[in-house]
């Protein structure tokens, strides 16, 4: 007997038992793109490359839920207000370096290295979020990383028009761009960006709801399962954005997805080191068995230092700009388990 196959390849990504996965990876906005975006978060500059068509998004077809991963939701939650914690002597050199605006407007408007909490974005629009004690919040975290700050919403029906006019380079490219390719916010929705969900009084959960649920968990994720050697079916590594902040370090947001037989696994990770100051790296890791019920999702904050860190690698120096090599050392500092629940019926 025939059987039809367990996944089917897509462009940009792959089908497999009801979900589908695509990534699209597009060029930096240009300047004029880059003046609207700055507008629409109130910021005034931007990481010095944005990819505003960069997107990776994970949909269940049938009962229409989503997570998407795009630069506008994640830039959204920069603070608007300067890390007093980050003093760093080459902050006047980088401010200069864009002689295009002026110095005081940078120097006092916003996080500059653009920390963002961003954890992805969730459609339908969050429902709920629910607390649990079971939490290693680091209250005394000092990284403007508040993960109840409210999301800057633009009004109904603006939100696909805007982020389409930043997935694409210029106006020939938009009737070759696929349904596929396009961005995942969608007009007629108003994601919430995830990090940034108000939370409600906790309770029971519902037997019956249509959106997402954020519940506190305990669960963690099973590392041993993400290591047995199970084929790769999809695998993508996206970049959303990247500072260099003048040559003094470097700020980037990137988002990478492995799809298994049985498992979805995706890892979000803002990497900032600014050199002689700070090594920060921010994880948010969501992790899926395919039938299952809901995703779990863990958040990550570590840091330290730049000079304990560079004495580690004093025989080998170039070692501390690859994250890679650099993470295992760093301590631990706060962590956040969750479980996302699908909207039931599921």
């Amino acid at each position: 007997m025939h059987h039809s196959p367990a996944y089917t390849k897509i462009p940009n990504g792959i089908l497999i038992k009801g979900w589908k996965v695509t990534a699209s990876k597009k060029p930096i906005l240009n300047s004029t793109q880059m003046e609207q975006l700055g507008k629409d978060l109130g910021l005034s500059l931007l990481p010095e490359m944005v990819f505003g068509g960069n997107f990776l998004r994970v949909q269940h077809e049938e009962s229409g839920f989503e997570l998407n991963f795009n630069v506008y939701d994640a830039l959204s939650l920069v603070s608007k207000e300067v890390d007093q914690n980050i003093k760093v002597s080459a902050a006047s050199a980088w401010s200069k370096s864009r002689t295009h605006h002026p110095r005081d407007a940078l120097e006092v408007s916003y996080d500059w290295t653009f920390n963002t909490p961003y954890k992805g974005t969730l459609l339908p629009e969050l429902l709920s979020t629910i607390d649990s004690p079971n939490n290693n919040n680091n209250k005394n975290n000092n990284n403007n990383n508040n993960s109840d700050v409210e999301t800057k919403k633009l009004p109904e029906g603006e939100v696909g028009e805007k982020l389409q006019s930043l997935s694409i380079t210029d106006e020939a490219k938009t009737s070759e761009t696929s349904s596929e390719e396009k961005s995942p916010r969608k007009e007629k929705d108003t994601p919430v960006a995830s990090g940034s969900e108000k939370k409600d009084t906790p309770g029971k959960i519902p037997p019956l709801f249509s959106k997402p649920i954020v519940i506190g968990s305990s669960t963690p994720i099973p590392i041993a399962r993400l290591k047995a050697p199970d084929p790769i079916l999809f695998n993508e590594d996206v970049l959303l954005f990247e500072d260099e902040l003048a040559d003094n370090g470097t700020s980037i947001l990137s988002v990478r997805c492995r799809v298994m037989p049985e498992i979805i696994f995706i890892l979000l990770r803002f990497w900032l080191r600014i050199d002689e100051v700070l090594i920060r790296v921010i994880d948010t890791r969501v992790y899926y068995e395919i039938g299952s019920d809901h995703m779990i999702r863990e958040h990550t904050i570590k840091e330290s230092p730049y000079s304990a860190i560079k004495a580690k690698f004093l025989h080998d120096l170039s070692s501390l700009t690859d994250p890679n090599v650099v993470i295992p050392h760093l301590p631990q500092g706060s962590s956040t388990l969750e479980k996302i629940m699908f909207p039931k019926p599921f």
